[in-house]
């Protein structure tokens, strides 16, 4: 029933909804390489919220296992999206064709590597079923393609920072509020995957679509109230 659905999983539920929103707005303003990226990221974070919550709600570990199918369609591609929408923000041009290919390349291989973990378990080396005060919580054992995609996600998000940096510190004065305000947002995503990798999510929720979708208020207010989508 409704009622049994976690207060977490509705609430990535309505992520989902305001991430497909903007990038939704986002088309209906205009066609360029930053506009692609702003839609792909958020249709990205739009899959990974929306299969995260189905997740947590899950009642077993069959379901578990169909939500993360369904969540790392988003995860893997959030990567490039994201480093993407930064470049794009500094170079109308977009992402270099060789950064863009070379991108592509990696996040298709973790992409593949996930669907197929059940062959080879070097992804994820275990994953078993917990409830935990109501949610379902996957218990995972980390293998070592697992961690390589760790370190390439925190590499692209790191380096889409540093370009947000780059843009608030070179933008002009009239649009320094607008560059604040995505890089502000650009912090969140990076923040909330640390602390759950650190250990410090509460029962071991992954806190990394919840950055996305504090990150997704951040870009709203930007596109709504600073025009980011029209400049």
């Amino acid at each position: 029933s409704v009622s049994s659905i976690p207060a977490a999983s509705v609430f990535l539920f309505c992520s989902a909804v305001l991430c497909v929103v903007l990038a939704v707005y986002a088309i209906r303003q205009r066609d360029d390489a930053f506009t692609r990226s702003f839609v792909a990221l958020n249709t990205a974070s739009a899959i990974y919220a929306l299969g995260y919550g189905v997740e947590l709600a899950s009642p077993d570990l069959a379901g578990m296992k169909l939500a993360l199918r369904f969540e790392y369609l988003g995860i893997t591609g959030a990567p490039l999206f994201w480093l993407s929408l930064a470049w794009s923000y500094l170079d109308s041009r977009g992402l270099p064709r060789v950064l863009l290919v070379a991108e592509s390349a990696i996040c298709l291989f973790f992409l593949v590597a996930f669907q197929s973990n059940d062959a080879h378990h070097l992804f994820y080396a275990t994953l078993d079923y917990a409830r935990v005060d109501g949610l379902a919580i996957a218990q995972i054992g980390k293998g070592p393609l697992y961690w390589l995609f760790v370190v390439f996600l925190n590499v692209s998000i790191g380096g889409g920072v540093v370009l947000f940096f780059r843009a608030w510190r070179q933008s002009m004065r009239i649009y320094q509020r607008q560059s604040l305000c995505v890089l502000v947002g650009s912090f969140f995503p990076w923040l909330f995957h640390l602390a759950y990798q650190l250990g410090w999510s509460p029962d071991n929720i992954d806190l990394s679509p919840f950055g996305l979708a504090a990150s997704a208020l951040f870009f709203t207010l930007a596109s709504f109230r600073h025009g980011i989508l029209q400049v």
